[in-house]
């Protein structure tokens, strides 16, 4: 028949706060793409434009939210202006309500 679903979540729930206890440390690498966009937009001035395209559909907005809030809040520390564009309906608004967010977030609104 299978165990129960009290089981279950009592498992669950003990390896929740275990994790959150103990911390467990996984090694991070940053790779050599990720590295070069960093270096880019830091090397730019301060008069610069960077365009950022959000042509993508709300479905990925999981994945790709967090890589488009980390290059706009890099762009913004480094005093950069973004501007987006997207061919896409949904990643027009999906765009424009992260740009606005992040520059509420860092005090360019």
């Amino acid at each position: 028949m299978g165990p129960s679903r009290r089981w279950i979540f009592a498992v669950v729930g003990v390896v929740a706060v275990a994790a959150m206890i103990f911390r467990p440390g996984f090694p991070l690498s940053v790779g050599k793409e990720t590295r070069h966009v960093f270096d880019l937009i830091g090397s730019l001035d301060s008069s610069s434009i960077v365009m950022i395209s959000f042509d993508h559909e709300a479905s990925s907005l999981p994945e790709v939210g967090p890589l488009g809030s980390a290059i706009v809040d890099h762009c913004f520390r480094e005093g950069i202006r973004v501007v987006g564009l997207a061919l896409f309906s949904e990643g027009t608004a999906a765009g424009y309500e992260l740009i606005n967010r992040r520059a509420r977030a860092a005090g360019k609104s």
